[in-house]
């Protein structure tokens, strides 16, 4: 597969990762964030709506490595729709997949004003449990310590960050 100038067959190229990592002798985060480093760099010049569509068609397999596959392209995640960004949060099932999506995909959407905020409050009554862990809700606004805690978590990275000293 090339990317200077020929069209990418989003299914292919997901087809192709998946089959790469399926043939891991180990399936751990390493190995596997390895092959997605890979293709990181093969799809580095690839149009934005090329990359999105291979994450499209690879979320159902891979679907951390389909999220960072986006999160590592430049311009990807600028690219994303709302409608995107909510077919990549279906069928998330695990805190996995939540933390996941939340860091990789729709916070940093979020956070650069391309998810409005009523999307993500719509998420917060969901029936789906997962999507209502993205964020929790009392009485359909959404509690302080919960802002708080996404606020720190897309800012740093961690759920509670380290105080300073006085």
């Amino acid at each position: 597969m090339t990317t200077r100038g020929d069209p990418i067959d989003p299914m292919a190229v997901a087809a192709e990762i998946d089959r790469e990592i399926r043939a891991l002798p180990a399936q751990g985060v390493q190995p596997v964030r390895a092959v997605r480093r890979a293709w990181s760099r093969r799809l580095r010049p690839a149009p934005a709506e090329a990359v999105v569509a291979v994450a499209m068609a690879l979320v159902d397999r891979q679907r951390w490595v389909a999220y960072e596959l986006l999160f590592h392209h430049p311009g990807a995640l600028d690219h994303l729709s709302v409608e995107e960004v909510e077919q990549l949060g279906e069928g998330m099932a695990d805190w996995g997949s939540v933390d996941a999506f939340g860091c990789t995909v729709s916070g940093p959407v979020w956070r650069r004003g391309g998810l409005p905020d009523g999307a993500v409050h719509r998420w917060t009554v969901s029936p789906d449990r997962w999507w209502r862990r993205f964020l929790d809700t009392h009485h359909e606004v959404l509690a302080a310590r919960v802002r708080r805690e996404v606020r720190s978590k897309l800012e740093t990275g961690r759920k509670h960050p380290a105080r300073r000293a006085t």
